[in-house]
């Protein structure tokens, strides 16, 4: 019963409704039962999801109490939980504890592990544990490790931490995924696509469905996705039916729809065969016609309208009718551009008689009745019919069916005049444009296969049959029809070829007139691939400009996928042959002259799909020619014409091609076409800041005239008329420009060049220059000299004059070395930061904020703190690593200027930068930061460091030894939370006091906190004695004093002492003190491994790892080779997130020097692939461990 009540809660809190541990706790003593494990488990899985351990450890002594002992599960959530908050530490006692149990290692733990670093956004960790665990699994039967459920959990959970950069992890999932057996996807699949669809992880989405191609989910699963994707845009719906491969089978879908859902799946406008797309179309229709809802028929009808016009008049007009609907109804239920095709609709079925498709002619109807409504319909403006025209099979049929019902009349002799009649009503329905196409379908239809008309239908009404001897009869009066009104004939070849094979003699159809069926592109690409370019561009010449290209002749450009000018370069361009062979010339070679006429040509008429290019192209053509006089004349005649298609042909590529033809005369021409008043500056400033490169370039240095300044040259000329107002504005609007399409160094040139005239820039144009480095992609370092501080205008008059040649002097003094030395890196950053601490933007900003509106002074912080940013990363610079920009901050912070560095933070976008500058905040020792400051960091860092909760923050700030920090962060939680947070300070205090050396010479100040520590709540202290800081207070706990820590930890909850025990045993053991740590151990039972390996904040150095792998080799050799890959790794991860390789390098020559042989084998691949990764600078470590061990190279 128990656990029947604890499985419904469980499914409470999957499906999001909150349950109360108190109140459910209430039911069970209310019913007599006794709670055991399964029932904890609920609610132990939702506080370690949530990572609150605290909760945990609230329902464990629940549980304790209540006589129940953890199961398997519950340590699985256990590790989750301790994942999350960040506890490394905690995780290796729990593993340690299962290993015990036999619960570890085991795939559900294993699960709940992988499922709490995709919760943080850990890619690398979790490719890492999924390949660690296949590899263990090689020698297992050949069955899947992991369900492609909890697969799908993965990859959701993963999508939702927004780890989306994490590009491997999302991979090594969906290759597990694809190796799922064979099995319905609907609770495998579906659930996680559901949440990530509702989430608006779109793209997540679709990449699921595309690697993992679900071919099995149900159609109940799949008539819900409009209705979960009902916000999204409409193509989200169309690419979930493409990726899913469920778009085949829309027609079967479709049936068991909601309306509602059928609407949303027609307006998206699914991309189906048109077969398959008016299928799914007749299917939606016929399901509202079956239930009467004439309201769902208008609506599928106003969807189809837009998407598809000839379903409306066909499909949906015709059941309308059946449904009772008068034509005046219908039409008044469509808006005015629906009308038309719902008049044609209407039209229609008089003209076939018909009232569905498979039901004979209805007497009901009448060539009458049809006039009448042809004549109303046309004085509205309702016909003649000119949109989408629709000639299938099915459409001819009718139309010739209905013909056929009023022609014979009853008898069968066609009646001539009732032809006629019948012909002109269905004609007068469309402009002359479309007649031909009609007309064309109508005759091919004659000679179609029997078998290819349509048969008896289900209810056993059947078509009227058209023999072959009626065929020849229809086909013979509607041709005689068509000669008489000189109606013209479209694919009059097939239309002829299908009369032939009809019977009908060719005499009787040579009166058909062709209709023009080839487009002007087409008649023109024919021209131009038969060599008749002139032919082509005179008559491109003599026809019309148009107002719009979409009016011209040619029709929009962008209907074909090359223009006319595409194909010429086509045909005129030499095909490349195979490999020894000479190249094929092309069938037509033509002139850079007759491809520049038609390129003119073609842009007065319909333009061209991609001037910029295309004038290159015609360029390039003079130069392969090396026609210098053409090539002027066309770039002149661009720079008049068309200066805004001028971007490729002054590009450095091309300009390096006219200075290696002609390097003196280079010069000549770029200047006559820059100077072109036509040509805007920013086009001019990247021809002349290109023209500059490419002369600087060249080696031909004695056939080129002296660098000629270009930009100097022409700016002043450009901006002679202008005020000296409209000049800064005319740079400003250059520089834009240019930062706008990624030419940020032409930008830097023109501001160069604006100064050596003698302009004062606007402040605008500095903070252009700097916000193209932050908020643009793919932009280069900027080299300092760019920054030049005198050419840096700021806002509120401040400058950068003492400070960027400061942190330059920084950047050059470690530069200057191929290798730097920590003393050589300190120095540098605190010369950097004394140049930030002394400058009047950091010591007085308040007095500046003051003289500026609030809008100005946010803007002059952008640019000072952006200057200073990409100064410190500026090209080759070695001092922008997180580590010294928390010392600059740190820094600042101990100066009093806190508010500069909030300030610096606001105005960085890289998480790295500003994590390193909150952290050197936080740890500041010499000054106290405001209150709402303390919450702005603290808030900040939380949410870069992800779920973890405020006692992490304390934990990192006690190992700092931040003692004002921790006062005010434990200070400004509330008061049920400070409480049991105040052993942190004591905490802190006693770490500064045992690190500071004092411990031993300020006895009564040892005792005195040493004290505090033994008087606080139990449940406190342990709260507070969790975490990294753990493990650096007993490694600096005076030798002498290890009982006071003894007395401490029995002060702790007596279920965490022996864990605690432990920790202090592994840090005496590191110390080398085995005499003190040895009663320890005895007490508590065997030292585990992994307390001695380190961990990522703690790594092993050279004598720690020496007297804990003498120790394991005395009295644990069995896990040696565990210690050395454990201790080895934490070392490795370490250096990967701190970028200093000195502490692995240190630590892997302790191992080389403690196992010389065995190192190799005593690590997993995994580690030794880390490794490889953080040594790979010293070469000594490469040599000795990863080439000569190799037996390769023992064999050279």
């Amino acid at each position: 019963m128990v656990q029947t009540i604890a499985r419904f809660l469980n499914l409470k809190n999957e499906f999001g409704f909150e349950t109360s541990y108190e109140s459910a706790m209430a039911d069970l003593r209310e019913l007599g039962l006794k709670p055991d494990a399964t029932f904890f488990s609920v609610f132990i899985k939702r506080s370690c999801e949530r990572g609150d351990m605290e909760e945990t450890g609230h329902y464990l002594k629940a549980m304790h109490q209540a006589g129940a002992v953890p199961n398997d599960y519950i340590f699985s959530k256990i590790l989750h939980g301790y994942v999350k908050c960040g506890l490394p530490d905690e995780v290796a006692v729990t593993q340690d504890v299962m290993s015990k149990l036999n619960y570890w290692p085991s795939t559900k733990a294993t699960e709940d592990l992988l499922l709490a670093y995709a919760d943080l956004g850990d890619g690398n960790s979790v490719i890492e544990l999924i390949q660690e665990t296949l590899n263990k699994s090689e020698d297992l039967a050949n069955v899947p490790v992991f369900s492609p459920r909890f697969l799908a959990d993965l990859y959701v959970r993963l999508s939702m931490s927004q780890a989306e950069s994490d590009e491997e992890a999302f991979v090594k999932i969906l290759d597990l995924l694809k190796k799922r057996p064979p099995s319905f996807d609907d609770f495998r699949l579906g659930n996680a696509l559901t949440r990530l669809l509702q989430e608006g992880k779109i793209e997540s989405a679709l990449q699921l469905l595309r690697n993992t191609r679900p071919l099995n989910f149900s159609t109940y699963f799949l008539t819900r996705i409009p209705e979960i994707l009902a916000k999204q845009d409409s193509n989200v719906l169309n690419d979930f039916w493409v990726a899913s491969g469920a778009i085949s089978r829309l027609p079967e879908i479709i049936r068991y729809m909601t309306m509602e859902n059928i609407f949303r799946t027609m307006r998206a406008n699914p991309p189906l065969r048109t077969d398959t797309y008016n299928s799914v179309a007749n299917i939606a229709v016929m399901k509202a016609v079956r239930f009467k809802d004439i309201d769902s028929v208008v609506e599928l009808g106003k969807i189809l309208g837009v998407h598809k016009p000839h379903l409306l008049y066909l499909s949906v007009v015709p059941r309308l009718l059946s449904l009772g609907l008068k034509p005046e109804e219908i039409l008044a239920k469509f808006e005015p551009p629906l009308r038309s095709s719902a008049a044609l609709g209407i039209v229609l079925s008089d003209l076939c008689a018909f009232k569905s498709f498979y039901n004979p002619p209805q007497s009901g109807h009448s060539l009458e009745n049809a006039n009448i409504l042809i004549e109303e319909y046309q004085k509205q403006g309702l016909l003649p019919f000119s949109k989408y025209l629709s000639v299938n099979s099915n459409l001819i049929f009718l139309l010739l069916r209905g013909f056929r019902h009023y022609a014979e009349g009853g008898g069968k002799e066609l009646n001539t005049s009732k032809v006629d009649a019948w012909m002109d009503a269905l004609f007068s329905c469309f402009p002359h444009e479309r007649r031909p196409l009609l007309a064309g379908a109508l005759l091919r239809f004659f000679g179609q296969n029997q078998q290819e008309l349509p048969s008896e239908s289900s209810s056993g009404q059947a078509n009227s049959a058209i023999d072959k001897t009626t065929n020849l009869s229809l086909a013979r009066t509607v041709v005689q029809y068509f000669d008489k009104k000189k109606i013209p004939i479209s694919y009059l070849d097939l239309v002829k070829k299908s009369l032939k094979n009809l019977g009908l003699p060719e005499e009787n159809f040579k009166c058909l007139i062709p209709a023009g069926t080839m487009s002007k592109h087409a008649v023109f690409v024919s021209k131009i691939q038969a060599g008749a370019i002139d032919d082509v561009t005179e008559e491109l010449m003599q026809m019309q400009k148009s107002i719009s290209q979409e009016t011209s002749a040619l029709g929009p450009i962008d209907q074909f996928d090359t223009d006319i000018l595409g194909e010429a370069f086509a045909v005129s361009t030499p095909v490349a042959g195979a490999e020894g062979k000479k190249v094929t010339p092309a069938p037509q070679h033509f002139t850079p002259q007759q491809m520049e006429n038609l390129f003119w040509a073609l842009l007065s008429v319909s333009g061209v799909k991609s001037p910029k290019f295309s004038a290159a192209k015609i360029g390039e053509l003079y130069l392969n020619g090396r026609d210098l006089e053409g090539l002027v004349k066309f770039m002149n005649r661009m720079a008049d014409q068309c200066p805004q298609h001028l971007s490729v042909i002054l590009s450095r590529w091309f300009i390096s091609k006219i200075v290696e033809l002609d390097a003196a005369r280079a010069g000549q021409i770029m200047e006559e076409v820059l100077q072109k008043p036509n040509v805007s500056i920013s086009s001019m400033v990247l021809g002349a800041y290109n023209y500059e490169l490419c002369q600087v370039g060249s080696e031909n240095g004695g056939d080129m005239a002296p660098p000629s300044h270009l930009g100097i040259k022409l700016l002043p000329a450009r901006l002679e008329t202008f005020n000296h107002l409209r000049k800064v504005r005319s740079v400003h609007s250059a520089v834009e420009d240019l930062c706008l399409n990624n030419h940020i160094f032409a930008a830097y040139a023109l501001r160069n060049w604006a100064w050596q005239i003698g302009l004062t820039l606007l402040p605008q144009t500095t903070e252009t220059l700097l916000a193209s480095h932050v908020l643009m992609n793919a932009v280069p370092r900027i080299p300092i000299d760019l920054l030049a501080p005198e050419r840096l205008v700021i806002r509120g008059g401040v400058s950068l004059a003492g400070l960027i040649p400061r942190i330059r002097d920084a950047i050059t003094m470690v530069n200057s070395n191929q290798t730097v030395d920590e003393a050589t890196m300190l120095a540098a950053v605190n010369d950097v930061t004394k140049a930030l601490a002394e400058h009047s933007f950091v010591t007085d900003s308040s007095d500046i904020a003051q003289t500026m509106r609030p809008a100005a002074f946010k803007q002059a912080q952008f640019a000072f703190w952006s200057a200073v940013s990409q100064a410190l990363d500026s090209a080759g610079s070695r001092i922008t690593s997180p580590e010294n920009l928390a010392r600059i901050a740190n820094g600042l912070i101990t100066e009093g200027h806190e508010a500069a560095v909030l300030s610096w933070i606001s105005c960085l976008l890289r998480t790295d930068k500003i994590a390193a500058l909150c952290c050197g905040a936080l740890a500041s020792k010499n000054n106290k930061l405001a209150p709402e400051n303390v919450t702005v960091l603290i808030d900040v860092v939380r949410k870069l460091w992800g779920p973890g909760r405020i006692d992490l923050l304390l934990c990192h700030l006690v190992e700092l030894k931040a003692n004002e920090s921790v006062e005010q962060v434990v200070g400004s939680l509330t008061t049920e939370l400070r409480d049991r947070r105040v052993p942190f300070k004591t905490l802190c205090s006693l770490l500064k006091l045992n690190t500071s050396g004092e411990a031993a010479s300020s006895n009564e100040q040892f005792v005195s906190l040493v004290e505090e520590l033994k008087a606080y709540p139990s449940q406190s202290l342990t709260l507070c004695m969790n975490g990294p800081h753990v493990s650096t207070l007993f490694h600096s706990w005076p030798e002498l004093r290890i009982n006071d820590a003894l007395d401490v930890i029995g002060n702790t909850l007596e279920r965490f002492q022996s864990i605690l025990r432990l920790q202090l045993a592994a840090s005496l053991v590191h110390r080398g003190l085995l005499d003190k740590a040895s009663p320890i151990i005895e007490k508590s039972g065997p030292l585990p491994f992994n307390y001695l390996a380190g961990s990522l904040n703690h790594p092993l150095n050279k004598s720690s790892y020496h007297n804990s792998f003498q120790y394991l080799k005395a009295t644990d050799p069995e896990h040696l080779a565990a210690f050395v890959d454990a201790s080895l790794r934490n070392a490795a991860m370490s250096a990967r997130s701190s970028a200093s390789s000195e502490v692995v390098v240190g630590l892997l020559k302790a191992a080389m020097e403690e196992s010389p042989t065995d190192l190799k084998s005593f690590c997993q691949p995994s580690t030794l692939r880390i490794l490889n990764e953080a040594t790979k600078n010293c070469e000594e470590i490469q040599q000795a461990l990863f080439k000569k061990s190799d037996p390769n190279d023992k064999q050279k």
